[in-house]
């Protein structure tokens, strides 16, 4: 699809670990695609999605993990099916912001349960950062090397929004 909008990408960084949670900033639609497009992961989206017309079929065939963000059920649901991916050897890719923003939000702003998973399974997480023709891929974080999770979650994102004001 990227091809037919005539979108070119420069990666930047280093490649994809095998296994990671990864999340963004999220300013449009395009994101998703360029994300989808250069990476091994799996995706969480919102439910709206599934019924775009070919992008819901595809998104169901590669196997994304779609939300209802207004429903409690639908949320656990999902993180539960997250943290059983992540333990099989899966990557993951989400917006903390949990939804498209042109301005990257503050940290009190933003959806940590992600990266509580992450942190308890002992798994990186990695920003991700996308400019109009460029993914850049930026240094992994470790558990291990927080004494808590909402510490993690807070270096994370903030790693995140200092490359955007670079």
């Amino acid at each position: 699809l990227l091809i037919v909008l005539n979108k070119k990408m420069n990666i930047k960084g280093k490649s994809f670990p095998l296994q990671a949670l990864y999340f963004s900033h999220h300013q449009s639609f395009l994101d998703i695609l360029i994300v989808g497009s250069y990476s091994p992961f799996i995706l969480l989206m919102k439910k709206e999605l599934a019924s775009i017309p070919i992008f819901g079929f595809c998104t169901r065939v590669i196997g994304c993990i779609s939300v209802d963000r207004n429903s409690l059920e639908s949320r656990r649901k999902a993180k539960t099916l997250i943290e059983t991916r992540l333990k099989e050897g899966f990557s993951i890719h989400f917006y903390p912001e949990g939804t498209r923003t042109q301005k990257i939000q503050d940290f009190k702003n933003i959806k940590v349960a992600l990266f509580q998973v992450a942190y308890h399974l002992n798994i990186p997480v990695i920003p991700l950062v996308i400019r109009s023709s460029e993914l850049e891929i930026l240094q992994p974080l470790y558990p291990k090397d927080f004494s808590e999770y909402s510490l993690f979650a807070e270096k994370a994102w903030k790693s995140l929004q200092d490359s955007y004001l670079d």
